[in-house]
C-alpha cells in the first residue's frame, strides 16, 4: 500500500491493462490512478495480497513473469470487504546499467467456482 514504493517500479513509458478500464500509459498517468486508490481506500486494511508467481523468464534485458494473485481488502463499516483473485503477467525491462521497469502490466479477476 506504499503508492510512491509502486510508482517507483514503473518505467516512464509503462503500460497498466486493468479489467474494465482503459489502457493507462505512462507513469503519471498511472500515478494518477494510483493516487485515486489511495484516497478511495483511506481507512482501510489489508489483510493479505499475494502472487504466487508460476513462472519467471529473462532474456538479456527483457523478462516475464505471470503468477496468480489474491488479495482481501477491509473497509471502514458500513462499506464491506473486497476479496478477489486473479491472473497477472508483467512484461519487464532493465534499463542501460539500471534497475529493473515495469513495461507492461495485465491482469483479470478468475471466475467464480461452479458451485
Amino acid at each position: 500500500m506504499d503508492r510512491r514504493a509502486g510508482e517507483m517500479l514503473w518505467a516512464d513509458d509503462g503500460v497498466d491493462l486493468i479489467p474494465g478500464m482503459q489502457p493507462m500509459v505512462g507513469k503519471a498517468a498511472i500515478s494518477k490512478w494510483l493516487d485515486g486508490i489511495a484516497a478511495q481506500t483511506h481507512g482501510s486494511k489489508m489483510d493479505y495480497c499475494t502472487i504466487d508467481w508460476r513462472k519467471i523468464t529473462i532474456h538479456g534485458d527483457w523478462a516475464y513473469e505471470w503468477g496468480i494473485t489474491r488479495q482481501k481488502i477491509q473497509f471502514p463499516p458500513p462499506q464491506k470487504s473486497f476479496k478477489s483473485e486473479g491472473k497477472m503477467l508483467l512484461i519487464l525491462r532493465r534499463r542501460q546499467n539500471g534497475p529493473w521497469r515495469i513495461e507492461l502490466e495485465s491482469w483479470n479477476s478468475s471466475p467464480e467456482p461452479v458451485k
